[in-house]
This record gives structure tokens, C-alpha cells and sequence, in this order.
């Protein structure tokens, strides 16, 4: 899956993703990148998420909110086994 596929559907709304960590275990998360369902004490407060995000992506990790924990993790792109967006499963080709 690309990268800005993978971030327009993390903007639109809640997603699923399952992805290898880096101690080889796996993970299963909901996660977005919509600020409407980010609480406000989590929004960014002095580092710009476009810039922050053009920075992730050349290291091929993708930062979001984690719904489950309330807290921002992040994943590598190539670490991603499968990506469920709005309107069902994405293919990661």
C-alpha cells in the first residue's frame, strides 16, 4: 500500500492495522489520523503534523493516534501485514 493512500484513509476515519514490531511480535491497532476523534489535549501543540509526517515518511513510518490507548505510537510502512481502512480492507500492493 502507498504511503498517501494509507494517510488520506487515516483522515478520513478510524482504521485498523496489524503490522510486525520491531521485537518481531504482532500488533493489531485502531488507529487515525482525524483530528475529530483526537482529543483536544492530544492535538499537536508546537510541532506541525504535515511537516512531522514529510519526516516520518522518509524513514517509511507512520505516525497516528492510537484509539485503543489514547496515545500517538507510530509503525513502519514495510512492517504492515494488513490495513483495513473506511470502507473495508486496502490492499497493500
Amino acid at each position: 500500500m502507498k504511503y498517501n493512500d494509507m494517510i488520506t484513509a487515516l483522515k478520513t476515519a478510524a482504521c485498523y492495522v496489524n503490522f510486525v514490531k520491531k521485537d518481531g511480535t504482532d500488533r493489531n491497532m485502531k488507529c487515525t489520523l482525524n483530528f475529530d476523534m483526537i482529543p483536544v489535549k492530544d492535538h499537536p501543540k508546537q510541532i506541525d503534523i504535515l511537516e512531522e509526517q514529510g519526516v516520518l515518511n522518509t524513514i517509511r513510518a507512520v505516525r497516528v493516534y492510537d484509539l485503543s490507548i489514547n496515545e500517538w505510537r507510530s509503525f513502519l510502512l514495510d512492517s504492515v501485514r494488513d490495513f483495513n481502512g473506511v470502507e473495508g480492507p486496502i490492499n497493500k500492493t
